[in-house]
């Protein structure tokens, strides 16, 4: 039931983007801009800069670990833009392959094109020990035991989708393990998602 809502804020998202954008082009909006060019009276053209990829972070959006999170991004991989953050993070990332219902098919698209958009030369997808989603999955499911092995599959998976998508960029995986009152963040190779 989670994943639905998962799924259902992601559509709820890439309909209102759509509204927005199609209203701005109806009022005129437009993504061509004249270097040099001469402004009609009240009118004001700005050359744009060039777009640069940015770095994103996707991740799971627990308040609990927000601090942690936050330290993590700035002090430790040196990004500064906002997360991607969802309830489970890479799971509903992971969700979306396979066979995702027809008519959620122009979510993907439209958090496909929303992602071009940024160019991403770096993706950092994580998962956390003591994940709300996944124990509450694993339990509806009796299979408390496989969370973290279900967590590093979701994290390959995730990194198979963006790398698809965006074969140029350079995609991390992080499993941050709670140890006390600290969050541990340990990058993730392939080797050791298998074990």
């Amino acid at each position: 039931m989670t994943l639905r809502r998962v799924l259902v804020g992601f559509l709820v998202l890439a309909i209102v983007g759509g509204f927005i954008l199609g209203a701005w082009i109806l009022e005129g909006g437009t993504f061509i801009s004249k270097p040099g060019a001469k402004a009609s009276s009240g009118e004001f053209v700005a050359d744009l800069p060039p777009r640069v990829g940015i770095d994103l972070v996707l991740q799971c959006n627990e308040e609990f670990f927000q601090e942690a999170y936050q330290r993590f991004r700035k002090e430790h991989l040196g990004i500064e833009t906002d997360p991607i953050a969802v309830p489970g993070g890479v799971k509903a990332l992971s969700a979306i392959q396979g066979n995702l219902p027809k008519e959620l098919e122009p979510v993907k698209r439209a958090i496909v094109e929303a992602l071009k958009r940024h160019s991403p030369r770096r993706v950092v997808l994580t998962a956390h020990s003591q994940c709300l989603i996944y124990d509450v999955i694993a339990a509806w499911q009796n299979k408390g035991d496989e969370v973290k092995a279900r967590q590093l599959d979701d994290l390959q998976t995730a990194r198979a989708i963006i790398r698809s998508w965006f074969p140029n960029a350079q995609v991390d995986i992080y499993y941050a393990q709670q140890d006390g009152n600290r969050l541990r963040f340990q990058p993730i190779f392939k080797e050791e998602a298998k074990k």
